[in-house]
């Protein structure tokens, strides 16, 4: 079965809020990379704990709308975007998100499989695979078994358009 990856959710970020706030049935499936330890809070603790803090109402309320904003920015990617620059705007996403988890501006290695990149961009392995080849024969990546290096963001940066 065909699935799309939503979605990557870091160290201490929360998910299953749509079906703990409404009730209703969960809209995704979330599946670990790496050994995990959750917090599952049952609905009815939960809402009695927003209804006694609007500070955390406030914070979860603008956590939904970055989620929405995510979701229709990659909706929209994924209408107007031909796949080399979906592609190069998820690298680039990856490597800002490391970034930002290791206050370093070294070079990246990002840590998945051209099938997981394959999903998150909305094409087949096969497509991916061709245009890593195509960058890394450019200098601009560098491949290994399940990672893949960003040498030269800036030339990146230049195939997505960003700062156009």
């Amino acid at each position: 079965m065909a699935h799309v990856v939503l979605n990557t959710i870091g160290s201490g970020e929360i998910f299953g809020e749509i079906g703990v706030i409404d009730g209703g049935v969960r809209t995704a499936d979330a599946i670990a990379e790496i050994d995990t330890e959750l917090l599952i809070i049952d609905r009815k603790s939960f809402m009695t704990a927003l209804r006694g803090n609007s500070e955390f109402c406030i914070n979860l309320m603008e956590l939904l709308c970055d989620r929405i904003r995510q979701t229709s920015e990659q909706t929209e990617d994924m209408v107007l975007l031909d796949l080399g620059k979906r592609l190069a705007k998820k690298l680039l996403s990856l490597c800002d998100h490391q970034r930002a988890e290791q206050l370093s501006e070294q070079a990246f290695t990002i840590r998945l499989s051209q099938e997981e990149l394959a999903t998150m961009t909305g094409t087949s392995r096969v497509s991916v695979n061709k245009h890593l080849r195509t960058w890394a024969k450019d200098g601009l990546i560098a491949l290994r078994r399940n990672e893949i290096a960003v040498l030269d963001e800036v030339g990146m940066r230049q195939i997505y358009g960003a700062g156009d």
